[in-house]
């Protein structure tokens, strides 16, 4: 799996879209496989990278918008199929 960046906080890139950035290239690599094992929680993405909830939550959304994950209620958000 590809190590998690050190996030630049007052850098000209946003926090949720550096933690963003590199989930997409865990996807793109294939460490996260589709309908596999869960993206990395909300709770798991507050405390490796020391961001608020809503922080993480941006993350898990963007990734939804863009068409790369989705949610499942009290499971988690995993990697779409690409067909």
């Amino acid at each position: 799996m590809t190590d998690p960046p050190v996030i630049k906080r007052y850098g000209p890139v946003a926090v949720s879209e550096q933690i963003t950035a590199w989930l997409r290239e865990c996807i793109a690599n294939g460490d996260y496989q589709p309908d596999d094992m869960p993206l990395p929680s909300e709770n798991q993405l507050m405390k490796l990278f020391d961001v608020s909830r809503d922080t993480a939550r941006r993350v898990h959304d963007k990734l939804q918008i863009e068409g790369l994950a989705y949610a499942v209620r009290a499971r988690g958000t995993f990697v779409r199929r690409r067909d």
